[in-house]
């Protein structure tokens, strides 16, 4: 498939318009952002924070917050679930780039791309508290951001680097990240490598999980004047030999490239004040196979390859006006995912079938967000998006290979009520109602291929979700802060992935899920920290009076620290319950999956202002355990009814710099 190409001529008309001239001085860039604790559905983890745990998959990396489990099919393209919604459900955006990747099995999750040294902040939101990141994302949104520009306000040259081992699955890894910047312009280079081995879980068997991967990218930056900055970025990222434990194929490619180009002009006179415009385009190409990187079946006409594809092209236009004490956001958005992907017998070249018939969905989105600061301690947020949603496939394909299905068109309209109040300096409180529209994805829609018998369904409905959610944050003390998050989101025509008398398809039907999440953080002592977290949620299918499948059990963490000025170290216990609450019928749950609780120890010494050295044990007794959500083994490499087990005792290491 060619690349997506468009021509958003608003868009190319109001950024060259808002240009202008660069002037002879400027003032120099002032951070008015002052600190503040995010709400207590919101959890942000700085680069620092990253650098605390050992160097591996994003999707392993959100796993630590809270709320957030993830679901492990290999070592690579661990695939985030928030709330007990996945995929297409959570908004996951690089540096505000939409990406889609080119695996109908989601060996390539969005977060697969993101290599979490190389950004400045993760922030993730539980749940929606915006509508400003495009549409979908009931379950949640997850942000890599890199904030060059602020970094780039220190001139000359600067930035940081690492490298990491551990003794069971990661090899070696590295990362360079530097900034060179003059007054106005400013280029940040960046690299990272990685080789990974296959791990061994807590009963000394290898699971396959081995891959090598690759990034580099380049982001350069011009300041035209006060308030203005016009930034270019790309990227290349490449992961070889990827191995999947829970896959009847391994990964022996796959390939991005992406562009981007923002401007922000945040010094506008008039009644717009501020305007953020940006063009990105990203291209995935992927191949699957079953016979190159493991053993083959024994008849070479089993051989099966299946190369693929998925190219993401947007546009945005945010502009913010300040009326009174409201600050206003409107704008609009598009998004177009071009994807195509086809199962080849490989000795023969004879197709077997078009998993994405070079399938097109088309988002074109309308929003406005309102802030009204109504007191010192009071703010309320009203926002509204519409979505025009196109789906379509080449319908000039053999119906007997590909889901040949009319155009479908939807009009999407959701929005969000949002309350919050500080009652004095020590606990804030929020109420929220939203309601979101997510469009069934390509797969979900178009997929076919008869001999696994996994079939699409084009005449899915969109996903409404209405949900409700209230939360607390407290610091009775300095030194002790606690929060807790309370939802309930009723869905309207939940798509639900289910086995039927044809196989495996997709439906529609109606669902509720709710839950809780708490924490909490207390400095004992000036060097002794103590902290724990806890989430627990349910999920229901009530067209059919079953559970959901797929969902994690109450779970949580504690976690006591040591840390004098130069150095730290600590312990965290990770454990989770029974989880009961499953459905067999799906196909996805196959057994309950067992408790457990798993300890680790970690620490890390300053040897100076530039170099720190972290050191731990994961899984310090070597425990078989596996996440509930983690995919079933091919029957290849274990019981296909066993979820595939995490690794098991893993020492290791990094050492970080910065100059």
């Amino acid at each position: 498939m060619s690349h997506a190409r468009f021509t958003p001529r608003l868009l190319s008309l109001a950024l060259l318009a808002a240009l202008p001239a660069a002037q002879a001085t400027e003032l120099p860039g002032i951070d008015v952002n002052a600190p503040s604790e995010p709400p207590a559905e919101v959890s942000e983890l700085t680069h620092e924070q990253v650098l605390d745990r050992a160097s591996g998959d994003a999707g392993e990396l959100l796993r630590s917050v809270n709320g957030v489990a993830a679901s492990r099919m290999g070592g690579h393209g661990i695939d985030p679930i928030i709330r007990g919604q996945r995929a297409d459900q959570i908004n996951v955006r690089l540096d505000g780039m939409a990406i889609h990747g080119g695996c109908p099995n989601r060996m390539d999750p969005p977060t697969s791309f993101a290599v979490p040294e190389l950004y400045d902040l993760v922030t993730v939101v539980k749940g929606v508290n915006s509508v400003l990141e495009g549409p979908g994302g009931s379950g949640g949104t997850v942000l890599f951001e890199r904030d060059t520009e602020r970094l780039a306000r220190t001139p000359g040259m600067h930035g940081r680097g690492g490298i990491t081992t551990s003794s069971n699955g990661m090899k070696f890894g590295a990362y360079a990240d530097g900034i060179l910047s003059s007054e106005r312009v400013y280029v940040r280079p960046y690299v990272s490598y990685r080789d990974v081995d296959n791990y061994k879980d807590g009963e000394g068997r290898e699971v396959p999980s081995s891959l090598k991967s690759q990034t580099g990218g380049l982001v350069a930056g011009f300041r035209p004047g006060a308030g203005q900055v016009l930034e270019v970025a790309a990227e290349a990222s490449r992961t070889d030999d990827a191995l999947y434990a829970g896959a009847g194929m391994d990964a022996p490619y796959d390939k991005q490239w992406a562009g981007r180009l923002n401007y922000r002009h945040h010094a506008l006179q008039g009644p717009i004040k501020r305007l953020d415009a940006s063009l990105y385009q990203n291209r995935v190409e992927h191949l699957m196979d079953n016979y190159s990187l493991r053993t083959p079946p024994a008849n070479r006409m089993m051989w099966m390859t299946a190369p693929s594809s998925s190219t993401t092209s947007g546009a945005r236009l945010q502009l913010g006006s300040d009326i009174g004490a409201w600050r206003v956001d409107y704008g609009v958005d598009f998004q177009r995912n071009e994807r195509s992907a086809t199962l080849r017998g490989a000795t023969t070249g004879k197709l077997a079938a078009y998993l994405w018939p070079d399938a097109r969905i088309d988002d074109t989105g309308l929003f406005a967000q309102g802030d009204w600061k109504m007191s010192t301690d009071r703010k309320l947020r009203v926002a509204l998006r519409y979505d025009r949603v196109r789906a379509s496939v080449n319908e000039a394909l053999p119906a007997t290979l590909a889901t040949v299905a009319p155009a479908h068109s939807e009009n999407n309209l959701g929005g969000l009520l949002r309350l919050e109040q500080n009652i004095g300096d020590n606990l804030s409180l929020f109420g929220g109602v939203s309601r979101t529209v997510r469009t069934a994805d390509a797969t979900e829609r178009f997929v076919k291929q008869t001999s696994a018998k996994w079939f699409g369904n084009p005449d899915l409905s969109p996903e409404k979700h209405h949900q409700i959610d209230a939360g607390l944050t407290h610091r009775p003390l300095k030194t002790l802060r606690w929060d807790a998050v309370v939802y309930y989101d009723r869905v309207s025509d939940f798509i639900l992935r289910d086995q039927t008398k044809i196989g495996t398809t997709y439906r529609n039907v109606d669902a509720n899920l709710y839950g809780v999440e708490a924490s909490f953080d207390w400095q004992i002592v000036s060097p002794i920290n103590l902290a724990g977290a806890l989430n627990w949620t349910r999920a229901r299918n009530t067209t059919d009076s079953r559970d959901i499948a797929q969902i994690p059990p109450l779970n949580g963490r504690l976690s006591l620290e040591y840390a004098p000025a130069q150095w730290a170290a600590g312990t965290r216990l990770r454990f989770a319950a029974k989880q009961t609450h499953i459905d067999t019928q799906s196909g996805l749950d196959t057994i309950e999956t067992p408790s457990y609780a798993v300890l680790d120890l970690y620490g890390r010494y300053a040897i100076n202002r530039n170099l720190t050295v972290r050191v731990g044990v994961d899984n310090l007794f070597d425990k078989l355990y596996a996440e509930h959500v983690n995919r079933n083994y091919s029957s290849l490499f274990g019981q296909p009814s066993d979820r595939i087990y995490e690794p098991g005792r893993t020492v290791w290491a990094r050492l970080d710099g910065q100059f």
